[in-house]
């Protein structure tokens, strides 16, 4: 299998946890995007990049691009509205960079 530049949205709820480690463990190169990087296990901070924000507020446009995949583990369907307006950010974000940019969905 071929190392991927992955970016994982929410890698520190339980979907994002075993996402985020099936990656490494495949050896990918990970970039994490989450709130509280304090709940990322070490190996993620040792070997992956870590970047800080809220995703209601801040869609990080800019780290987007270069990657080739996104994966969306953050926001729960259970909170209706809030999650598809987070998929319609994030939709619009990946939208925004040239076709050449964009990573898969």
């Amino acid at each position: 299998m071929e190392m991927a530049r992955l970016l994982i949205l929410g890698a520190t709820g339980s979907l994002g946890r075993q996402v985020l480690q099936q990656s490494l463990a495949a050896g990918h190169e990970v970039t994490v995007f989450v709130r509280t990087p304090s709940r990322l296990p070490p190996e993620a901070v040792e070997r992956g990049a870590v970047h800080t924000g809220d995703l209601s507020t801040l869609v990080p446009v800019d780290l987007i691009g270069g990657h080739d995949a996104l994966i969306n583990c953050a926001g729960h369907v259970a909170d209706g509205d809030a999650f598809v307006g987070l998929v319609d950010r994030l939709v619009t974000a990946v939208d925004s960079l040239p076709a050449a940019e964009q990573p898969v969905c």
